[in-house]
Formats: structure tokens, C-alpha cells, sequence
């Protein structure tokens, strides 16, 4: 069962929150470090760390010199320095997604407006419930 929300106005915390729950179950992740509005000012370092991540994957080799710099910027939600620019940024960007393999389990959008989340995973057993 997927939960889709469109939200007017955005709701910054429900779209943290359901990060937050999915957490465990997330193999990767990325960001787009564009918004259709101008960034809060209090995620204004994490969106400078994540284009600090896009250089250092092209630095790395990991990641296409020629990628847009802002775009699909790849998460490792292992890593909690990481997974806080992820929760920063999804609230205003223009995409996020998380997946478990293949599967797709978390998707935000449309600046804030838009979240849809696997919710059947979030009831799975042994899984943390927000």
C-alpha cells in the first residue's frame, strides 16, 4: 500500500518524519539540489554540503563530469552526516527518492508539495514506527 500526499501548503516535518521511518529499510537515495523556491535559510548548508558531495563523487570518479552538478546527487544513508542533508533538503526540493533495491519506498517533490511513501513497509515487522 503507497501513501500519496499533496500537500498546499508543504509540511516540512510530515516529509522528515517519513524519512526518518523509512530509514532503516533505505539501500540508496539521492537529491536534486533544486527548488522551485528560494532554499530556507536554515537548509542553506546542507544544500551547499550536497553539491559538496556531487564534486567529491566527480573528484572520486563516481559520479560523471558531465552530470548537471545539481541533480541526483547520491546519498549514503548509512552515513548520518549524509542522511541530515537528505532530511534538510527533501522538504523544498524538486525530487528525492529513496529505494530498497529496486524498489521504490520514498519520493518527495514539486518543492515540497508533493510525498509519496511505501507505506506497507512502515507496518513491516521490525521496523521503527514514527
Amino acid at each position: 500500500m503507497a501513501a500519496t500526499c499533496t500537500m498546499t501548503p508543504p509540511d516540512p516535518e510530515l516529509i522528515r518524519e517519513a524519512l526518518r521511518v523509512l530509514r532503516p529499510l533505505i539501500d540508496t537515495a539521492h537529491v536534486d539540489a533544486y527548488s522551485d523556491d528560494d532554499w530556507p535559510y536554515d537548509v542553506l548548508d546542507a544544500y551547499q554540503d550536497a553539491l559538496s558531495l556531487a564534486r567529491d563523487a566527480v573528484a572520486a570518479g563516481t559520479r560523471s563530469r558531465r552530470a548537471d552538478p545539481g541533480m541526483g546527487i547520491d546519498i549514503d544513508v548509512r552515513d548520518d552526516a549524509q542522511f541530515e542533508i537528505l532530511v534538510a533538503l527533501a522538504p523544498f526540493t524538486i525530487n528525492a527518492e529513496a529505494r530498497q533495491g529496486n524498489r521504490l519506498v520514498f519520493s518527495a517533490s514539486d518543492s515540497g508539495h508533493s510525498l509519496w511513501f511505501d507505506a506497507e513497509l512502515t507496518n513491516s515487522p521490525g521496523t521503527v514506527e514514527g
